[in-house]
């Protein structure tokens, strides 16, 4: 039998950076510690911070130059404070064009030499958006044109997050979870920051653990989140739908009814999910490879639940890594 290790009394060297000077209980509970632990190491510094302030300092020198009637707006997981310090730094320049002006922008950027040699690009996706490595930081900037939905969809994330505690923990676990193993590209298939952050909404708003005590509840509701959507949820037949509480029937957002959904992901086992602003629009229709975010889910809540049976020390590195 594989002896049970004591979690508060394992040798400091194979303490995680996350943990160190943290004391961990055991089962759920440390596991909830941990995750709150890893959730502020993985978290950007305040300088860090700071140079995504100047980032988008000068990109509004050079929107205010070329439009100067028009806003930049931060948007995405760095304004809701959600992002990695990898994430990429989303921002919309609200005003008024006959025709939106991507290649100006995207003149304008190489010119001023904010950006990595080679690295700008305009993506003609659903959603138009110039894209550059910035020079200085080496982060990923994405810029779109009069994006109103990703303003108000930021603001009300934020909400969301004094309402449910347990919500910037999870989505930072689950980002560094998904990044891990290369499943946070949506243009290769796999699922985006605003996705994961709408599935863990959904998660939330229908499970009453949220209001017990907050380490326990926290460790609980990750095996929970990874026991669901890697192993209980029908992607076939249940949308994901924080606008209607939760969850929604797929056959629901077929044909000519008042719920259909446009563009909505009709494949099998894809993941649809409702926009936060735009009733009836799948955010996560590019999100082909979401049968392996699956799968991951469900390996990762295998891993942890061995660990916390085996009395592991240090649970997140058998699914996240140790070097962090």
């Amino acid at each position: 039998m594989t002896p049970k290790v004591n979690r508060n009394q394992e040798a400091e060297p194979a303490t995680p950076s996350w943990l160190l000077g943290v004391s961990l209980e055991s089962g759920v509970t440390g596991l909830g510690q941990e995750v709150e632990a890893l959730a502020s190491h993985i978290s950007p510094s305040p300088d860090q911070f700071l140079s995504r302030k100047d980032i988008v300092a000068r990109v509004k020198t050079i929107v205010s130059s070329l439009w100067p009637a028009s806003k930049l707006l931060c948007i995405g997981s760095s304004k809701t404070g959600l992002c990695l310090p990898s994430s990429d730094l989303d921002l919309v320049i609200c005003g008024r064009w006959s025709c939106t002006p991507l290649t100006t922008l995207q003149r304008e950027v190489g010119e001023k030499g904010i950006a990595v040699h080679g690295s700008i690009k305009v993506i003609r996706a659903s959603t138009p958006i110039v894209t550059w490595k910035d020079v200085v930081t080496g982060l990923n900037v994405d810029v779109s044109f009069n994006l109103v939905d990703g303003v108000v969809a930021a603001e009300m994330t934020k909400g969301m997050c004094l309402t449910f505690p347990s919500l910037r923990p999870l989505v930072m676990l689950i980002k560094q979870l998904v990044l891990s193993r290369g499943l946070g590209v949506v243009y290769t298939g796999g699922i985006s920051s605003y996705s994961i952050t709408m599935l863990v909404i959904s998660f939330l708003q229908t499970h009453p653990r949220e209001q017990n005590e907050k380490q326990e509840c926290l460790g609980v509701l990750l095996l929970e989140f990874l026991d669901m959507y890697g192993r209980q949820f029908n992607y076939n037949t249940v949308g994901v739908s924080v606008r209607r509480g939760g969850y929604v029937d797929k056959a629901a957002l077929q044909g000519n009814g008042q719920n259909r959904w446009t563009g909505w992901n009709s494949s099998p086992g894809q993941v649809s999910i409702e926009s936060l602003v735009e009733e009836g629009k799948d955010v996560s229709t590019a999100s082909y490879n979401m049968s392996k975010v699956s799968l991951l889910f469900s390996w990762a809540h295998h891993r942890l639940t061995r660990g916390i049976t085996l009395g592991s020390f240090s649970l997140l590195p058998l699914v996240v890594g140790a070097d962090l």
